[in-house]
């Protein structure tokens, strides 16, 4: 078993999960420049990942967070955990919760494919 990471969720306590139980199933970043000046990079994230039960955690992060002034360089961290059936929601309303919707739509679109029957 590999070192367990620490994972922030909204509205709840953070959790302690071990990664590889956890595999990243899709994710997506990008980095933007912004400001007046366009001179301040921002780096957008958005990760989901599974776990063998189903069960799913999709995180959300835009870094440095806006309007913190001074605090700026910190990272906020969005999370939630949800069913298989709800992750393309959660991804796209956690991406508009960090202004990237256009990145939320490129993670839904590398989520593996559900086999219908």
């Amino acid at each position: 078993m590999s070192d367990r990471i620490e994972v922030k969720l909204s509205g709840r306590a953070p959790v302690r999960i071990d990664p590889d139980a956890w595999p990243v199933i899709a994710g997506a970043f990008t980095i933007v420049n912004e400001g007046r000046e366009r001179t301040a990079n921002v780096r957008y994230s958005i990760t989901v990942r599974r776990h063998g039960d189903g069960r799913t955690i999709v995180t959300a992060d835009r870094c440095p967070p806006k309007n913190l002034g001074a605090k700026a360089g910190a990272v906020i961290v969005i999370c939630d955990m949800v069913n298989r059936s709800a992750t393309a929601g959660t991804v796209m309303h956690l991406g508009h919760g960090i202004g990237n919707t256009a990145l939320a739509q490129a993670v839904v679109a590398s989520l593996p494919a559900e086999d219908l029957d």
